[in-house]
């Protein structure tokens, strides 16, 4: 059964959440990837969609006990909290670039115009936030479909 949450504007659920927020914020930043609002925007935003799922703070292990085989991904999380927490409070704690780059709609082997250094446990230097993004909002479109 869906957590149902006392909010603001008629968002009640994770559903809601997702749909009515993540997704059309996501969905500005594809259409504008070089945009340092709409991507810090879309990561503030699905960064969160974890605590309107399950009803508790992110936090790695959190997000393991819930998806223990997603330990990629838990990663990912985690580096969109550090950007989420670091732009909230003016401490940054990733380090994120921004430069010339090629739309969403070009191939990921392009270069895209902004990018985060990523943490030694990962497989690569950095990542796009194109990448970071779609993988996040990939993840709870697959556990939340649209009604």
């Amino acid at each position: 059964m869906p957590l149902k949450h006392e909010s603001s504007f008629a968002i009640h659920t994770a559903s809601d959440f997702l749909y009515k927020m993540v997704v059309p914020q996501y969905e500005d930043f594809v259409a504008s990837n070089a945009s340092s609002r709409h991507a810090l925007l879309a990561i503030l935003l699905v960064h969160h969609m974890f605590e309107w799922a399950h009803g508790r703070e992110f936090s790695k292990e959190s997000f393991l006990e819930e998806y223990p085989n997603d330990s990629k991904m838990a990663d990912l999380f985690d580096l969109a909290r550090n950007i989420s927490n670091g732009t909230k409070h003016f401490a940054p704690r990733a380090v994120t670039s921004a430069g010339g780059g090629f739309s969403s709609a070009f191939s990921d082997a392009f270069q895209r115009p902004l990018n985060i250094e990523t943490p030694p446990n990962f497989n690569r230097n950095r990542i796009s936030a194109d990448i970071l993004l779609r993988e996040l909002v990939t993840f709870w479109k697959v556990r939340y479909p649209r009604d």
